[in-house]
């Protein structure tokens, strides 16, 4: 037997996370579909954080947000779309769902990861993926506010004079 302790996951659908509870922890896999650039910020206590975005996408066809943080963001590398195994990471309804955080694995060698690997070269990069992370939306009571494009805005008047 080996000394050496092995992590166990439990790993749920990403589109089963529109049901997970706020500020729990989750174990998710997924294909990394697209990621941001590094992002630098100064947390409310003045402390310098880095983060990046990733998108990670599985079988059920839905993608979700993860944030990495630190030197997971700075070293995370997307260069052939790996696979991306996050243990313990916090759901969010910051955006709809996200995730963030976690213990961080890249292309783990495990059954589930090959597979998931095998879906995405042969046929899941093509599939049109639904998203329950929405950018630049807060979740909660809708306060009657629509979206609008600018051209809308701009047609409507929208702004100029007092419509209210």
């Amino acid at each position: 037997t080996s000394d050496v302790p092995t992590m166990t996951y439990n790993f749920a659908r990403i589109s089963d996370l529109t049901a997970a509870e706020k500020d729990t922890n989750v174990d998710v896999i997924g294909v990394c579909k697209s990621h941001s650039e590094l992002t630098n910020l100064t947390s409310k206590a003045g402390k310098e954080l880095v983060k990046r975005e990733i998108i990670l996408v599985d079988r059920s066809e839905t993608e979700v947000s993860l944030t990495l943080w630190g030197n997971t963001a700075t070293n995370f590398s997307d260069v052939g779309n790996p696979i991306v195994a996050a243990k313990g990471a916090r759901v969010s309804d910051y955006n709809g769902v996200t995730l963030s955080g976690g213990d961080i694995l890249v292309n783990p060698d495990m059954d589930l990861a090959h597979e998931l690997k095998g879906w995405w070269d042969n046929e899941g990069y093509s599939v049109n993926t639904n998203t329950i992370t929405v950018q630049g939306q807060r979740s909660g009571p809708d306060r009657g506010n629509t979206t609008k494009m600018l051209g809308e805005v701009k047609q409507e008047n929208l702004g100029y004079g007092n419509d209210r």
